[in-house]
């Protein structure tokens, strides 16, 4: 642990007492409206990414009720005049998509320690992290307190079981925790791989689920059979190992910027599928205006005879 963060985690109590708390009706009382364009987003996020989907789905509902909950931020320390969000990056990302100019934020004088805990706080509190996003978090949290595994569980209400079976999944190979983020594998997969002591053989049965070539069940057997043995089962330790294509990793990752630029430009969910070589780029609407208001984008006119099949996945 940094020196410097000695003793944080036992002055958790003083301060969560003075951050507000964003989801009572009490938080909104000496908040000022702020300028979408004077708030950046806080660099020690958790979340490293943000379902197109479910944006535009909160910027519709900010265009109908307005933003009900107020962002926690914190004056930039390298701009004058500029916001740090603490709290509320998803909210201001749906604002840039509704259109809304201004902002109700809570601004709060809190230390760089105290922004990345209340932010980390505020996250992992949320159902939507993904695995390896909680994980994550949860172990910077830890890192930057000082706190036990049970403290740890304690301060974000879960048990100290689930806390330690999230921490572990960092063991992994990032490529593995990759396909964990993509969900090609569930975290449940990911737990089990860990039992692998063997980089080479958990490889090899990581690239069998890939194939869907194990099921849950299967998955279970084998482990069993490995602590038993040191080995994979005979029917499966002469299975050939899939080559790497090296761009396809990389390519993920272009894939998922890709997804949300667009979505942001047209201000629709957009989902890319297949690989550099081929694959399809869908639009789903919700609506016949979102339609209409989408084909104008594409320079097609309303009165065009077009037919359009339903947003779903392809």
């Amino acid at each position: 642990m940094s020196p410097t963060n000695k003793g944080l985690g036992r002055g958790l109590d003083a301060l969560f007492q003075k951050s507000p708390t964003l989801g009572s009706e009490g938080a909104a009382e000496g908040y000022q409206r702020l300028h979408l364009d004077s708030l950046e987003p806080n660099p020690h996020q958790p979340r490293k990414s943000f379902s197109s989907e479910s944006l535009q789905e909160l910027a519709q509902s900010i265009k109908k009720q307005g933003l009900l909950q107020p962002l926690l931020v914190r004056p930039s320390q390298h701009t004058q005049g500029r916001y740090e969000i603490i709290a509320g990056e998803r909210r201001w990302r749906a604002c840039h998509l509704a259109q809304v100019q201004e902002l109700p934020a809570i601004v709060s004088e809190l230390s760089d320690s105290e922004s990345m805990i209340v932010g980390l706080m505020e996250n992992l509190q949320r159902e939507d992290l993904d695995p390896v996003e909680e994980a994550e978090g949860l172990y910077k949290l830890q890192e930057l307190a000082d706190i036990s595994q049970d403290e740890l569980a304690r301060r974000v209400g879960s048990s100290r079981s689930r806390t330690a079976n999230s921490l572990r999944l960092l063991r992994l190979e990032p490529e593995i925790l990759e396909a964990l983020r993509e969900q090609r594998i569930s975290a449940s997969q990911a737990r089990n791989l860990l039992a692998f002591e063997n980089k080479d053989i958990r490889w090899k049965v990581f690239e069998l689920l890939l194939q869907n070539r194990l099921t849950i069940r299967d998955l279970e057997h084998v482990v069993s059979y490995y602590k038993q043995n040191g080995c994979l089962p005979g029917y499966l330790a002469q299975t050939p190992r899939k080559t790497k294509n090296p761009s396809d990793s990389g390519f993920r990752g272009l894939k998922k910027k890709l997804q949300q630029d667009i979505s942001e430009r047209f201000q629709t969910p957009v989902r890319i599928r297949g690989s550099r070589e081929k694959g399809s780029v869908s639009f789903s609407y919700q609506s016949k205006q979102e339609l209409y208001q989408l084909l104008q984008k594409f320079g097609v006119e309303e009165n065009s005879d077009v037919s359009r099949e339903t947003g779903e996945d392809v």
